[in-house]
């Protein structure tokens, strides 16, 4: 059957469409892949809005954003550019806590001092009676051999005297021409030590005096600006030049203020986030802290309190994450402490003296990094050797001695470690002298 539709009908329907597609704006834009139609991708961007911007992925988690720069190691950058510790325990520092055992190797020009020549080391000679770099001659040098001793004596990291007191850097610094590169034996010890490190899977650490340096600083009288803007570039030297290092151990304290000790954190976190800056702060036990920024804090031959370390630390208000290390000597030492080798030394008793001080560093939970004096030849002694091995043995046959150290960390959340006490210490922050002991006041040794 035939319907017509009326004139007047059809026209009707005619001008309604007309004006319809008057209503609708008409653009190029077509629905891009999401299916939004608020989003789209025509020529004329004004009248799309922009997309949304996606985080990136840093890890296998799907969107899951990147952490701030340092955040591996817990240091984070503020907005000034300055790096502060870490506020909880994170994995750089887990897995430093987990080594316990360490090795603290002294070599430098000190090793060939004769006793009326040490007092340079700690800038107490004028200027001419400064030795040669000649002087510093290693007959038998032998790297391999020192971190193959660490790693038979069951320590887990290394921490090498890059440049002591008197100024002589280890490596050929580009710097400095009191070096290795003017010395009778121009090996490069650091490139060496932390090769030896990599092949014996023992963490390499490097110690660099920041605000003592008889040959650079006081020989050359430069002014703290000079000094300072040197340092940081043999830091850069050293944090660019050799791979990951574990650790930075910066020694040498007393003239350096808080302003460039946290130019010296900022140079380390700005190279490599992950290394751990240690600092000495002197005979202290670990519950004050007389040098920040620092990640880990080391007492000189000073062992944690009793009831073991706290390591939640407060400072200007915020509660930080500071583990502690004890620095100490296997030899007796004369005119150089038991730090640098000496003729004839006298080595500690393993299990009277070696023993006692790992239990009361390692088992009050912090680690312990027992000194290893390097001789003429440039090798560890053998009596040094048999010492050590006969020390690991004894430390393994021991049992456990991080039982107090657990403990000292230990809170009522699930992860124990990432809790910080209810009594968390509080520690000076140099603005009021009540919460500030003496700089110069020591612990109680083996207290």
């Amino acid at each position: 059957m035939n319907f017509r539709v009326p004139k007047t009908l059809a026209i009707s329907a005619v001008l309604a469409t007309i004006l319809l597609m008057a209503a609708v704006p008409l653009t190029s834009c077509k629905a891009d892949k999401t299916k939004d139609p608020k989003v789209c991708s025509g020529k004329d961007p004004k009248t799309c809005p922009p997309k949304p911007k996606k985080p990136k992925v840093c890890s296998a988690k799907a969107g899951e954003p990147c952490p701030p720069k340092g955040a591996k190691s817990g240091s984070v950058q503020d907005k000034a550019g300055k790096f502060e510790p870490a506020t909880e325990r994170t994995e750089a520092i887990a897995r430093f806590e987990k080594m316990q055992y360490g090795a603290y190797i002294h070599f430098s020009m000190n090793t060939f001092l004769d006793p009326d020549e040490f007092g340079i080391s700690s800038c107490g000679a004028p200027l001419g009676a400064m030795p040669s770099a000649q002087r510093y001659n290693p007959t038998a040098l032998d790297v391999d051999q020192w971190v193959a001793t660490v790693k038979q004596a069951g320590m887990k990291y290394a921490v090498l005297t890059a440049k002591h007191y008197i100024g002589f850097s280890l490596w050929d610094s580009k710097y400095s021409d009191y070096d290795v590169a003017a010395s009778g034996n121009k090996t490069d010890i650091v490139a060496e030590f932390v090769k030896a490190c990599r092949k014996y899977g023992i963490e390499p650490g490097l110690y660099y005096s920041l605000g003592v340096d008889a040959a650079n600083r006081k020989g050359k009288k430069l002014t703290d600006e000079e000094w300072y803007k040197l340092a940081n570039k043999q830091i850069t030297e050293l944090l660019t030049n050799y791979g990951p290092i574990t650790v930075f151990w910066f020694d040498g304290m007393g003239p350096v203020s808080a302003e460039r000790m946290q130019q010296a954190y900022d140079t380390v976190k700005s190279l490599q986030p992950d290394c751990l800056v240690v600092v000495n702060n002197g005979y202290t036990d670990g519950t004050r802290l007389r040098y920040w920024p620092l990640d880990i804090t080391t007492g000189e031959r000073t062992c944690p309190p009793m009831e073991g370390h706290n390591p939640w630390m407060e400072y200007n208000g915020k509660t930080y994450y500071i583990p502690m290390e004890t620095c100490d000597t296997s030899a007796q030492g004369t005119f150089s402490k038991g730090w640098f080798w000496e003729p004839g030394e006298q080595l500690k008793e393993t299990t009277r003296e070696l023993l006692r001080l790992y239990r009361k560093s390692v088992g009050r939970g912090a680690n312990l990094l027992l000194n290893i004096a390097i001789d003429r030849e440039g090798k560890v002694p053998q009596a040094t050797v048999e010492q050590l091995l006969k020390l690991g043995k004894t430390i393994g046959k021991s049992g456990d001695a991080g039982s107090v150290a657990v403990q000292a960390k230990t809170c009522s959340g699930k992860d124990a470690k990432s809790c910080p006490p209810k009594d968390t210490k509080k520690v000076c922050s140099g603005k009021g002298p009540k919460s500030c002991g003496s700089g110069n006041d020591k612990g109680k040794e083996g207290k």
